[in-house]
Parts: C-alpha cells; structure tokens; sequence
C-alpha cells in the first residue's frame, strides 16, 4: 500500500493485486487449478449419475426392469 494526496484528501492505494485476505493472487493458471481441484468431486459425482441414469439406454432396459433390478435385495451374497 501507498499512500497517494489528491484534492486535499489522502488515501491508500493498493499495489499489485491482493486477496481479501491481503495476500497476493496466483496466475489465472493458478487459480484454473484451484477450481478445477474444487469443483473435482461434484465433476466426479455427475459422472456417476451419468452412468447411473444411462444404464437403461446401454443395456436396452426399461424403468421397470431398473426399479426390479434395484429392489432387489441380497441374503448370503445371493439375489432373491
């Protein structure tokens, strides 16, 4: 910070760019990275339901034949 006289009035002036927090601010490659690594577990979580909700269309079943098949339940690691 500098200060800097105008109009008879003195005020701060920021140099360089900061955060809230006073600190310096990376490269826009630097703060690509940080979103990237923030948004990487709802990226990863779409991608499961993704997958989740075309299981009907790759393997040519239908909501009905998807609800049976998740109703069912397991005892002694057989289906029933």
């Amino acid at each position: 910070m500098r200060r800097q006289q105008q109009g008879g009035v003195e005020r701060r002036v920021d140099q360089g760019r900061s955060g809230a927090d006073g600190r310096a601010q990376g490269d826009p490659a630097d703060l690509d990275q940080e979103v990237a690594s923030l948004t990487k577990p709802i990226d990863d979580a779409q991608a499961v339901i993704d997958r989740i909700t075309s299981i009907p269309k790759r393997y040519g079943i239908n909501a009905a034949d998807m609800t049976t098949m998740a109703k069912g339940t397991f005892d002694n690691g057989r289906s029933t």
